[in-house]
């Protein structure tokens, strides 16, 4: 019982808004005389599907629990190996949702590729005392401003 209220009923639940989603942007989509966008599809049926897969073995230790009893001194491979893998399985959906996103949205993958860009260079701006190196503060300023797509303000580094 436990089982089906909180892991079979919330994945159906995905999957079952998850299909309506997509028919209703599917039909949105043709009003406009568009194609649907396979970003956001992709997106869309990826997370579902890693989200689904992440619970089905809690939902299986779980079910399975209630049908192999075991005393405390037994713990058979069911219960102690597969419970953890169970127990891993969930932070797959978490862990995930990072590389689903960097896969298939562009905009994003750019959006990290700016931050990391800047992150190196502000990392290597300072020298081993702690100062600002002139030259690295000259591109810093360089590589923002002929970063056109790029949201971020531009940088400069300051010799104090």
């Amino acid at each position: 019982l436990f089982a089906a209220l909180f892991i079979f009923l919330p994945t159906c639940g995905v999957v079952i808004t998850t299909v309506l989603l997509l028919i209703k942007a599917k039909k949105v989509a043709s009003r406009g005389r568009q194609s649907l966008k396979w970003q956001g599809f992709l997106t869309t049926v990826l997370t579902a599907t890693v989200y689904c897969v992440s619970v089905l073995p809690v939902f299986v230790y779980i079910a399975g629990e209630s049908i192999m009893k075991a005393d405390v001194e037994s713990k058979t491979f069911f219960h102690v190996h597969f419970y953890r893998i169970a127990n891993s399985f969930l932070s797959l959906n978490t862990i995930s949702n990072f590389y689903i996103y960097s896969l298939t949205v562009s905009s994003f993958r750019d959006f990290i590729h700016s931050r990391i860009q800047s992150l190196s260079l502000s990392i290597g701006t300072f020298t081993s005392q702690g100062e600002v190196s002139n030259d690295a503060a000259v591109n810093v300023v360089n590589v923002n401003q002929g970063n056109r797509r790029s949201t971020a303000p531009t940088t400069t580094a300051v010799k104090v």
